[in-house]
């Protein structure tokens, strides 16, 4: 059984393009974004089901633009404890960048 870690601090929320989303450092340091926090940023509504991908990659139109890379990086969540005790679920913040590549990519093809 994997050790859920605690986060060593959580940070005031990240700032991108006026979409905010949680953040938080582990205790042996991995920076993670919240899963919930990306989703709702990109206002994605949440559901349940098992999937491969977190619900901010599952749409049909982003498939063809997740290199296999990116796809194994996110596919299994990193399960947390927040400060205040909860459960957290994050995907490790140095994806975002190319996270958001996928969704310029595909909204470009959708122009």
């Amino acid at each position: 059984m994997e050790k859920v870690l605690k986060a060593q601090y959580e940070n005031e929320p990240i700032k991108i393009l006026g979409m905010e989303i949680d953040c938080a450092v582990l205790e042996d340091e991995t920076r993670v974004l919240s899963r919930r926090g990306v989703n709702r940023a990109l206002q994605i509504t949440e559901g349940g089901g098992a999937r491969d991908l977190p619900r901010f990659l599952y749409l049909k139109a982003l498939k063809p633009f997740i290199s296999a890379e990116l796809r194994v990086r996110v596919s299994e969540p990193i399960q947390y404890k927040t400060l205040d005790g909860n459960t957290a679920y994050g995907t490790p913040a140095e994806a975002m960048a190319e996270i958001c590549q996928v969704w310029v990519a595909a909204q470009k093809l959708a122009l």
